[in-house]
């Protein structure tokens, strides 16, 4: 049975830090009275004329806003993740941590007091106390100075006084066990995945504290890899039996390479490395056949978007895999112009990368040559995931992997091409064309077979485009199926989403996509994330260091098109690099219709230099998104037969000029 209780300011909305205004204590005065008012700001949830209300266990209690908590001391908070969902956390503050601003927090902007203070991490321990499913809640980390002044910073620290302390000022080192802790500090740019918050009990079965992040002990690394393996296997075998042959995803698409050998967690080749941050290990390489690369990163090739100016711009960030955008296999073979414009690499770019399309396998296999043998590229990808209305009803894109044996053919005939110049061969697909028909699965194993080096599964199908959430448990469950290593992609947001969906998937990599549209600094993350030290950070640029960044945009593109052309190529980018600035209507509008550098510079000195990042964007979707399709564009008796070979093959065509990617 629940309750409805309603919400008290403990509430934090999306893309706001936890504020745990169940008020750290300011010293402890020994006199049995602890409480302080809350530290935090009241929630911008909790405002307007109908407050939320929210749904307790009746076996569980809130605790009273103000009310302070000395180490080892648990307090419930609510928690509002969404408008529409509601949780409840447990709070346990575990240790205080000394610490330093020029050793944690080098490089931010703080005034000469603030940088004075000695500054001490708190780290806490939360658990689930409710029935809401809070996978992948991210809390931030908390701070206290030691002369009691809480610390906040969306971009810079700012100072909000504490109470008194009963007991005079706080201490000048950590306190005891026992003690209490001073203050609070929302750290908005180390943001951690909480793991331990997935479970969601059924229907009317008792809510239930969760494991929670702790530090990783000796043996962590080996033990997590068998419990993922097996976790993943014991789910896919609890569907089997419950759905019965035929009937679940497994069932639809046959049950030959259903699981991966036992103890393997992440493909062979992979560099795994420890995050102490998140407690969990975490991939810190990328092997793809021969090649190598350094960070499990891929840049999704992007129509108009992943040219060789902005994998460029992207790369002098960090490293990755940045995929030109795709080209047709037609195309290429027929020498057509507009396809050789787009097959440009810049003179630093080391590592070629080209997505190719097509769905005739000979024109495929010829066109993998000619990358292999006349551009010297060192990975293929090609692409079976596009969702457009004018490629799938051709066959091509997420249409195609439904004609299972085509596809195999397609993919042997590029991986035979690629073979003699040891290029590895890559394939992009969907989970299917709907929820009806998948075929994910069924792709992954052909794609095994037929030799390719890694696959990289989009969480949604055809039909949902680029709309709702991605399903990372169907990246999950890919992994689960091949031995090859999966590539995850859907929802990348930030640094903390892509290592989230390694923890929680066993992927062996990310592809990003729409989240590096105006902030190619994203990859400086990622690095930082899936590097050695697992650095876990969000970087938030001023306005002026957006500026900054936008002139560097549009001077390689005219480095690379003419300064004309590359000022109207860069016009498509004003919007999502100004994305949640006050830039006004007006100037926005100017800087979309630039048609030169020195007019672009004029412009751009017209916006405020030291405004803040907007940190509400944060975790946001960019790019196209739209709704789901009703119905799935497709050749006409295209679902009669899973073939695509042989005489009477239904309707699979093939456009020169077809460069949409997906």
């Amino acid at each position: 049975m629940l309750t409805r209780t309603r919400l008290a300011r403990l509430v934090v909305a999306a893309g706001l830090p936890l504020a745990l205004t169940v008020g750290l204590a300011g010293c402890g005065s020994g006199d049995g009275d602890d409480r302080a008012e809350g530290s935090g700001s009241p929630s911008p949830s909790a405002t307007g004329s109908a407050p939320p209300y929210l749904e307790v266990p009746e076996d569980v209690t809130l605790t009273e806003p103000g009310t302070g908590l000395e180490l080892g001391e648990e307090g419930v908070i609510a928690f509002q993740r969404r408008q529409d969902e509601n949780g409840v956390l447990a709070v346990t503050v575990d240790r205080i941590e000394r610490t330093s601003f020029q050793e944690s927090f080098k490089g931010w902007n703080v005034d000469d007091t603030t940088a004075a203070r000695t500054p001490y991490f708190v780290r806490v321990t939360v658990t689930n106390a409710g029935e809401t499913d809070l996978g992948g809640v991210r809390l931030d980390n908390v701070l206290w100075a030691d002369d009691g002044t809480t610390l906040e910073a969306p971009n810079y620290y700012t100072r909000q006084q504490q109470p008194a302390c009963h007991g005079g000022a706080p201490p000048a080192a950590p306190p005891p066990p026992g003690g209490a802790a001073a203050g609070a500090f929302r750290h908005r740019r180390e943001r951690r995945a909480v793991p331990g918050l997935l479970h969601r009990p059924g229907p009317g079965a008792r809510a239930r504290r969760l494991p929670a992040l702790r530090r990783p002990r000796p043996g962590d690394v080996e033990r997590r890899g068998q419990q993922g393996h097996q976790a993943r296997q014991g789910r896919q075998d609890r569907q089997d039996r419950e759905e019965g042959p035929g009937r679940g995803q497994a069932g639809r698409q046959g049950e030959e390479g259903r699981h991966r050998p036992q103890g393997a967690h992440h493909p062979v080749g992979d560099a795994v490395g420890h995050d102490e941050r998140l407690g969990v290990d975490v991939v810190t390489a990328l092997r793809l056949g021969s090649l190598e690369v350094p960070t499990p990163v891929v840049l999704a090739p992007m129509a108009g978007i992943t040219n060789a100016a902005y994998r460029r711009l992207c790369a002098e960030h960090g490293a990755g895999l940045y995929v030109c955008e795709m080209i047709t296999s037609r195309g290429l073979v027929e020498g057509d112009e507009n396809t050789k414009r787009m097959l440009v690499f810049d003179d630093a770019e080391q590592l070629r990368s080209v997505q190719l399309y097509g769905t005739d396998p000979t024109y495929v296999g010829q066109a993998t040559k000619i990358l292999c043998e006349e551009y010297g590229v060192a990975h293929v990808d090609l692409n079976f995931g596009c969702p457009v209305p004018k490629v799938t009803r051709k066959g091509g894109g997420g249409a195609l992997p439904w004609k299972r044996n085509l596809l195999g053919r397609i993919l042997e005939e590029a991986v035979a091409a690629a073979a003699p110049y040891d290029v590895p061969v890559t394939m992009k697909t969907r989970k299917g064309l709907d929820d009806d028909h998948l075929t994910y699965l069924d792709a992954g194993r052909i794609a095994q077979e037929a030799g390719c080096a890694a696959i990289a599964l989009h969480g949604r199908t055809v039909a949902q485009a680029y709309s709702g959430t991605a399903d990372w448990d169907a990246i999950a469950a890919l992994v689960a199926h091949v031995d090859i290593p999966v590539l995850g992609n859907g929802d990348i947001w930030e640094a903390a989403d892509a290592v989230r969906m390694v923890e929680q998937t066993g992927a062996a990599g990310v592809v990003v996509g729409r989240g590096c549209l105006g902030r190619p600094w994203l990859f400086r993350d990622l690095a930082a994330a899936f590097g050695p030290e697992g650095v876990g950070s969000t970087t938030l640029p001023t306005l002026g260091e957006v500026t900054a960044m936008m002139r560097r945009h549009a001077e390689l593109l005219c480095e690379h098109m003419g300064e004309e052309r590359g000022c109207k190529e860069f016009r498509k980018h004003v919007s999502w690099y100004l994305k949640g600035f006050r830039a006004g209507g007006e100037l926005r509008r100017s800087l979309g219709l630039v048609d030169s550098l020195a007019a672009l510079d004029e412009l751009l000195a017209g916006l405020d230099p030291d405004e803040p990042f907007p940190v509400s964007e944060l975790g946001a979707p960019r790019g196209r998104q739209g709704a789901p399709r009703h119905k799935v564009v497709l050749p006409e008796g295209w679902l009669d037969d899973t073939d695509g070979l042989g005489e009477g093959a239904c309707g699979v065509l093939e456009d020169v000029d077809e460069t949409t990617g997906g």
